[in-house]
């Protein structure tokens, strides 16, 4: 037979560590955008996962402490998928973790204890979420605080787990910390069902557990 025709090489950008992959494959052919926004991904997916060597890694590199979803490559430009959403910061997901390394770590790197996600909810809320109180207490120590209510009327300990909530001795241990729902604070919303993103997919799976 003749020769084989010569295979066409696809660039694809390496990106590490092995668990963020995905993340940046999104990216390829973009190579402008991937310098500027892989370590934003990086910072964002070590926090979700809390490994600490990641998120140091990603900060060295000049991660923004405060990144939020980056921006997604539609039709050869770059635009926001969604303006009005904006997602996690970086603390929101190490406090949800429960990783205190990171939650201090970023606390040093000046990250902002009282930014809010799309859903009104706090580094302080996403503590909840994680069931560990240790987290909260670290970033209560950093000056947040815990009577502020998310944007469906739902404190701090409307968002602990089902199983802190069921066991008494654990409930009082988060509600000596958070102190008591403020009496005039209005009734919690009912929760809405989750709907899927618009492609059926969750950036990084950053709202997974909500």
């Amino acid at each position: 037979m003749g020769n084989a025709l010569p295979q066409s090489k696809i660039t694809v950008p390496t990106c590490k560590p092995d668990k963020v992959i995905a993340e940046c494959q999104q990216y390829t052919g973009h190579d402008d955008l991937i310098d500027r926004k892989y370590i934003d991904v990086q910072l964002l997916a070590g926090a979700r996962d809390g490994d600490l060597a990641i998120v140091s890694e990603a900060l060295n590199k000049g991660a923004s402490v405060e990144t939020r979803q980056p921006m997604r490559i539609l039709t050869g430009s770059v635009q926001l998928e969604n303006p009005s959403t904006f997602g996690p910061t970086p603390l929101m997901l190490a406090a949800k973790s429960g990783s205190l390394p990171i939650v201090r770590l970023l606390l040093d790197k000046r990250a902002k204890v009282h930014a809010k996600d799309e859903d009104g909810l706090r580094p302080t809320h996403w503590a909840a979420l994680s069931g560990e109180l240790s987290s909260l207490q670290v970033l209560i120590e950093a000056g947040a605080d815990v009577s502020i209510l998310d944007d469906d009327c739902r404190h701090v300990l409307d968002h602990l787990p089902e199983e802190i909530t069921r066991d008494r001795l654990e409930l009082r241990r988060w509600q000596e910390v958070t102190g008591p729902r403020s009496a005039e604070a209005p009734a919690p919303k009912a929760k809405a069902e989750a709907q899927p993103a618009a492609d059926g997919l969750d950036f990084m799976g950053q709202r997974l557990g909500r």
